[in-house]
């Protein structure tokens, strides 16, 4: 995992959002990564629920 997020981070000279996607497995979020490399666009938040304050 640290291997893809230094990955991540040098490509896209920003770190992954990895917050937003703790709730998801090792696995799942590895593949996100790799994703996100291979298809050459940083990973984007995806918003289900509108908060209101």
């Amino acid at each position: 995992m640290d291997k893809l997020l230094l990955q991540y981070a040098e490509k896209f000279e920003d770190n992954f959002p990895i917050f937003f996607v703790n709730h998801l497995g090792e696995a799942e979020i590895k593949e996100l990564i790799k994703k996100a490399i291979e298809d050459n666009k940083p990973y984007e938040v995806e918003y289900k629920e509108k908060v209101d304050y």
